[in-house]
């Protein structure tokens, strides 16, 4: 991942979509983003046709805990900047912290 630095766009959070994707603003062109959590993953909360994902109702509580609506984020951005399914991948940091490491270390996603 890319080391944390001072970004010029600033970003505010719109939603937390599940435990590793979120969306934001960005208060530069006003554009909504979905942003998946680089380097970790999250059960998902609920998938069409599948039973709900084993903490993923906690790990979207934890997220929205963390990073609540409103709340400013910095985004810091790897060499591959999008997945396949079009979300822009970055870690996710809030209050000087990195978001991705806490969900890790709290058992609420893997690396």
């Amino acid at each position: 991942m890319a080391a944390h630095s001072a970004m010029a766009e600033e970003y505010k959070v719109v939603r937390v979509v599940d435990g590793d994707t979120i969306d934001v603003r960005s208060g530069l062109s006003n554009t909504t983003t979905r942003v998946r959590l680089l380097n970790v993953d999250a059960r998902r909360r609920w998938t069409p046709n599948r039973p709900v994902g084993c903490l993923g109702p906690e790990a979207s509580q934890r997220l929205t805990e963390l990073l609540p609506k409103g709340s400013p984020v910095d985004l810091a951005f790897d060499v591959e900047r999008t997945d396949r399914y079009g979300r822009t991948l970055a870690g996710v940091y809030a209050n000087g912290e990195l978001v991705n490491a806490q969900l890790a270390a709290g058992g609420l996603a893997v690396r």
